[in-house]
Order: structure tokens, then sequence, then C-alpha cells
């Protein structure tokens, strides 16, 4: 897997901004990130999915269901384009969701342990 420590910074910086009611700067950061990675000549599928689905969650948690259902839709997709023989029905979207979820907190407790090494 390649080195995504920026990707964990992002989503571990968004979800500090939800925590204290600043879903314009979660959804800019997060957005502004999703078009930098978009615009890399070879996007990583991991990373984009990663990233939508997190924008998915600044929407949930925003009250913006609408938004994010469609957000967490292009997240699948994302996942999918990395095995595409996989199925796209709804347990296999119940499932990917629950890997992105599970991927989010796996980033973010590596950075966590990181950090901890480094200070010690």
């Amino acid at each position: 897997m390649d080195d995504n420590r920026f990707l964990t910074e992002v989503v571990s910086m968004s979800r500090i901004y939800v925590r204290h009611g600043r879903f314009d700067l979660a959804r800019k950061l997060l957005r502004d990130f999703i078009l930098m990675e978009e615009n890399l000549v070879q996007p990583r599928p991991y990373v984009l999915a990663l990233a939508y689905y997190n924008l998915g969650e600044v929407y949930s948690d925003h009250g913006n269901y609408l938004i994010a259902s469609d957000l967490q839709h292009q997240a699948a997709r994302h996942w999918q384009s990395r095995n595409p023989k996989k199925s796209v029905d709804l347990l296999w979207y119940e499932n990917t969701l629950a890997a992105l979820e599970h991927e989010t907190d796996r980033l973010l407790h590596e950075q966590q342990e990181e950090k901890r090494s480094d200070i010690a």
C-alpha cells in the first residue's frame, strides 16, 4: 500500500472540524483533497474511496443524508474499481461501507501509533 499519511492527516483534521461544528471547513478540506487526487496522472482508487466516504460522513453528520448517500455511492464505485469482478448488490454495498469505515479507523489508529513512537 502507498504511503497515505497525507490522507490520514486530512481525514483526522476533517473529524476535528466536525467535532467543533465546522462542517464547512471539513467539507472544503476533503473536497480540495479529492480534487488534488483526481488531477493526478493516476488517481488512486483506494485514496479516493476513503476520501469520498469520509466526505459523505461529514454531510451525514450535518444532516445532509441525500448528499451523503451520493458521496458514499461514489466511494463504493472507487472501492469496487480496485476489484471490478465483485458484485454491486445491496449486501456488497453494505459490506463496502463497513470496509471503508474500518480502513479509515485503521489509518487514524496507525497515525496515532506513529505519533506516540515519535514522542517516546
